[in-house]
């Protein structure tokens, strides 16, 4: 009876209804679960690239206004933007970003206020003095992008 049971086509029928409905569920929640983690490597995506654009804007701004080093020009509310421009991107990094590129972040904003201050003792735009004051800049600005990578390819990415 127990053997007539099993090998009835209904039962097989009802079997492989089964099976397949409890697959469609699994890619269905595959599918959402991938869409949800593209979503919010996106995020983090626009987050690093806002915050690494805000960070060299200021760098950027901040050699103009010493192109005849003469850190003068150089005032506190340009001081205010250039940290509210960086800080306000940064925060966000800091809610979504790794540790690593958090870390990285960090030091990049470091290494801004460190030009600011070779700026403001007066350093000329394009010396090797110059350079030599961005160079810790431009490597951390590396480093924030080379972790950024990491972070959103994952431990498997190239």
């Amino acid at each position: 009876m127990l053997v007539d049971l099993l090998s009835s086509p209904v039962l097989v029928a009802l079997v492989g209804a089964a099976a397949g409905f409890g697959l469609a569920l699994l890619r269905e929640k595959l599918a959402r679960v991938e869409s949800r983690q593209d979503t919010l490597r996106q995020w983090r995506a626009d987050a690093y690239a806002e915050f690494a654009k805000q960070a060299h804007s200021a760098v950027h701004r901040l050699g103009r206004k010493v192109i005849d080093g003469k850190a003068d020009d150089l005032t506190d509310d340009d001081n205010w933007l250039y940290d509210a421009q960086v800080d306000s991107a940064l925060r966000v990094v800091e809610i979504v970003g790794s540790d690593e590129v958090r870390a990285a972040a960090y030091a990049m904003k470091e290494a801004f206020r460190e030009f600011r201050r070779t700026a403001r003792a007066g350093v000329v735009y394009a010396t090797d003095e110059y350079w030599g004051a961005l160079a810790p800049f431009q490597e951390a600005r590396q480093a924030f992008a080379d972790a950024a990578r990491r972070d959103l390819r994952g431990s498997d990415g190239p």
